[in-house]
């Protein structure tokens, strides 16, 4: 948002006691899943664990300040890219191929965030399993 203050603001509003963690918090998810429908930015919305986690923030110099994480990062117990998990079944010892949507290909209508699959050629899946590959 235009007018929404900046990191340093926020901090400084929480240093003052204008504003308490859980409550800034709530505000940037409310923010995030009203943008939702119309940017489809998140991935994953951890609404409950980050409002556990603003009662009780960790003491340092951004504390109490919300951030997100590109979902390249894997946190404990949620989805990670399939490319992650290709390079760890790599690491253990299998041929692993990753393929995103478009790679398949998987053939979708052009609703944005709503989309329906229309059709799958699986010709680069068979031919990766074909090569031995564990296609994921």
């Amino acid at each position: 948002m235009a007018d929404s203050p900046d990191a340093t603001e926020w901090l400084r509003r929480l240093s003052a006691g204008e504003i308490d963690a859980p409550t800034l918090v709530r505000t940037h998810l409310d923010q995030i899943e009203a943008s939702q429908p119309r940017l489809n930015a998140a991935t994953q919305i951890l609404r409950e664990q980050a409002l556990e986690q603003a009662r009780t923030p960790r003491p340092g110099p951004l504390s109490g300040l919300p951030i997100t994480l590109k979902e390249t990062y894997a946190l404990a117990g949620e989805q990670v890219t399939i490319a992650l998990l290709a390079m760890a079944l790599r690491h253990l010892g299998a041929e692993a191929q990753s393929f995103a949507g478009w790679q398949v290909p998987i053939v979708s209508d052009e609703a944005h965030a709503k989309a329906r699959i229309q059709r799958i050629e699986p010709e680069n899946l068979r031919s990766a399993l074909d090569a031995g590959n564990v296609a994921v």
